[in-house]
């Protein structure tokens, strides 16, 4: 309880001064209701007081309300204690007031917008803590506060266990990629300290490549000449050129560059050639492979090579064929006749089999690489035939002897057509047109077939009349019977005959 001076209750002076505004140092604090405004309004009345008495030390008595009692100097000690204690008194309210001021803006302060991030279980307790801001009494102020700052703490606490405990899970799906991160790092670092050495590295890889290149160039070079000699020898008249063989790519996507032109036009090989082309190209990409001193094996083997080919095509393999055959064993399977003939008329040296399956798949092989000689040893077992009509012989023997003349002449006769440079198309059709043994002399002899005359004359100078007799006596017995007086003689003859006229 503060002290209080003395002064006399009716004075109208102390009543004014009580009921006068607070210093003015104060008045940006609002005091009214308070001990401080009290203390305050006290203490100025004294200090008025006060300066009255020291200003007219002479009057004694109040100079408003005139009243008996006496401001002396006794008074005047009393009064001035009073004061400062008065002012001491407010001064110390003032400053729990300012630091209770600053205490409820602070808490405000601290209700700021939740951010965006926020999860709605917290977000739902921000709102009360939020609306802090608008609490003005500080004893509210101070309740709302800690009950929204405990649910939200409260909030924010199940949140973060549950926020461990998913991290927790999530640990252990990224442990395996933490291990692989942590062991690529290892990698990583020393791939930055060599990275000095990259270019070093580059260019030997450069220099690998480049040499990798030249030496598969190298290698591939023969294979390369013998597939364009092979494929040569193979075109026959196609006007289809295979230039430089190439080979392109690595590892997995290697492969054989072609360079093929149609009539000087270059063009995409795939699209360009025909079955047989294309049939012969694969041939000649295959077959140098077999010249290759690094090949193991001295034989080759192939199965029916002539599918799809043209008559001029089968003439080109039958050469590439005996030119391999100069290395290595050569097997050919097929059933294609064409390969056997251009073999013969070409004079190139091979053994032809004739393999047939006979009943219960019993296997006969036997000798086909000689037309002519089979027709003569199909005739020489005829007349081994006992008790054969004489009809039958004199039906049958001329067709296996026209048979064994035809052969002999179909070789010499496709040479000389060869050899003026006639289309094979064009050769098998004069060919096909020679149905007499007279006409297909004459193609043997002159590449026409309208010189019979002179073919029967060359042939009766060379061989004797004989000769020209017998041709007439097989071209008749194929079509009418004939007498047959010796059997053996006639396959003599026919064997001398053909003999000779295959080395025209």
């Amino acid at each position: 309880m503060s002290p209080v001076v003395q002064l006399p209750s009716a004075c109208p002076a102390v009543r004014t001064a009580a009921s006068a505004d607070p210093a003015e140092g104060h008045r940006r604090l609002d005091l009214r209701g308070t001990s401080a405004e009290d203390a305050l309004r006290r203490a100025e009345l004294l200090a008025r007081a006060l300066a009255h008495h020291r200003a007219h030390p002479a009057l004694g008595t109040c100079p408003v309300c005139g009243g008996t009692a006496r401001l002396d100097e006794e008074w005047a000690r009393d009064a001035a204690e009073q004061e400062r204690r008065l002012r001491a008194e407010a001064e110390q309210v003032l400053t729990v007031r300012r630091e209770l001021d600053a205490a409820a803006q602070a808490v405000r302060d601290l209700a700021v917008p939740p951010p965006d991030w926020l999860p709605s279980e917290i977000a739902a307790a921000w709102d009360d803590w939020m609306r802090c801001r608008t609490v003005s009494n500080p004893a509210a102020l101070a309740t709302a506060s800690e009950n929204a700052a405990r649910i939200a703490a409260d909030a924010a606490r199940v949140t973060r266990q549950e926020a461990a405990g998913r991290l927790a899970d999530q640990g252990a799906t990224w442990r395996d990629t933490a291990r692989a991160l942590t062991a690529w790092l290892g990698k990583a670092h020393a791939a930055e300290q060599a990275a000095p050495h990259l270019a070093r590295v580059k260019a030997a890889q450069k220099w690998l490549r480049a040499t990798h290149d030249e030496i598969r160039a190298d290698r591939m070079r023969p294979i390369a000449e013998d597939a364009q000699r092979i494929w040569s020898n193979l075109r026959q008249q196609s006007n289809v050129a295979l230039g430089p063989v190439r080979l392109s790519g690595s590892a997995t996507q290697r492969k054989v560059a072609l360079d093929v032109t149609v009539d000087d036009i270059d063009a995409p090989a795939l699209g360009v050639m025909s079955q047989g082309e294309l049939h012969s190209l694969a041939l000649s990409l295959f077959l140098p492979r077999t010249f290759l001193p690094e090949n193991p094996f001295r034989f080759l083997v192939i199965d029916d090579p002539v599918q799809s080919m043209d008559p001029a095509k089968v003439d080109g393999l039958a050469r590439v064929l005996a030119l391999l055959a100069e290395h290595r064993q050569v097997v050919v399977f097929t059933h294609d006749t064409r390969l056997p003939q251009a073999l013969k008329y070409l004079r190139l040296p091979a053994t032809v089999l004739t393999i047939d399956r006979r009943e219960r798949s019993a296997v006969r092989v036997r000798s086909g690489d000689d037309p002519v000689k089979q027709a003569l040893y199909d005739a020489k077992a005829l007349a081994r035939t006992r008790d054969l009509p004489g009809d039958v012989v004199a039906r049958v023997l001329p067709g296996l002897c026209r048979t064994a003349l035809e052969a002999a002449l179909l070789e010499p006769a496709r040479r000389r057509l060869l050899g003026t440079g006639l289309p094979h198309a064009e050769i098998e059709q004069r060919i096909a047109k020679a149905h007499k043994l007279t006409e297909l002399a004459s193609l043997a002899l002159y590449g026409e077939m309208d010189r019979v005359g002179e073919a029967m004359t060359d042939l009766t100078r060379a061989y004797g009349q004989q000769a020209t007799d017998h041709i007439r006596w097989c071209n008749k017995g194929s079509h009418e019977a004939v007498p047959v007086d010796d059997v053996e003689e006639i396959i003599r003859r026919t064997a001398d005959l053909a003999k000779a006229v295959r080395s025209l």
